[in-house]
């Protein structure tokens, strides 16, 4: 592979020269933001789970004429989404300011208590 843009002009939208390049912090800020923000929350890992990130938007869908096998499996993933999400409050009541770069009233000890609880208590029931 090159590292020039091809000479041939139909295939640029196969490549990715006609991109301009920007720094790290431009090409990240829109996700930082969205986790500053709380759009995508970053479950705790377990033994089960690598990286689980729950984003603000359940992505799931039911086929038309669903099997009540699959409404019940539906049910299930999105009350285990709903209870996943749910702990942006946790954030939020922990002091987490979603317009700040620095967290500074970030209680952030209680809130690794609070998280850890709700993931016992609230997640892993639904599991």
């Amino acid at each position: 592979m090159t590292d020039q843009p091809p000479e041939d002009e139909s295939d640029l939208d196969a490549n990715y020269f006609h991109i301009p390049p920007v720094s790290p912090r431009e090409a990240l800020q829109p996700v930082i933001d969205m986790h500053r923000g709380l759009h995508y929350i970053n479950r705790p890992l377990t033994r089960d789970s690598n990286l689980l990130l729950v984003t603000e938007h359940f992505g799931v869908r039911l086929p038309n004429d669903p099997t009540d096998a699959q409404r019940q499996s539906f049910e299930r993933s999105r009350n285990i989404w709903q209870a996943e999400y749910g702990l942006k409050a946790i954030y939020l009541d922990c002091g987490w300011d979603v317009n700040t770069l620095e967290q500074t009233n970030f209680r952030r000890n209680k809130f690794l208590e609070k998280r850890k609880d709700y993931t016992k208590n609230i997640i892993k029931s639904l599991e």
